[in-house]
């Protein structure tokens, strides 16, 4: 998720917004989101699951001191 947030992190997204992208990433299939073993499809579903791995994604990039 890192790595497909990065080239989005040029300051013009909130983190809204970058929740948002990375929902957009997943129904292109460029991230899979699962609960309970499941695929998560639902718009809504998808962006809170990924808020959370979201905000990882950004405290990894910063502790890294890539953002």
């Amino acid at each position: 998720l890192e790595r497909l947030l990065l080239p989005l992190l040029d300051g013009t997204r909130d983190r809204a917004a970058l929740v948002a992208a990375a929902a957009e990433l997943a129904r292109a299939g460029k991230v899979a989101v699962q609960q309970d073993g499941r695929p998560v499809t639902d718009a809504d579903a998808l962006r809170e699951a990924l808020a959370p791995a979201v905000e990882k994604a950004l405290g990894t990039l910063a502790a890294a001191g890539v953002v």
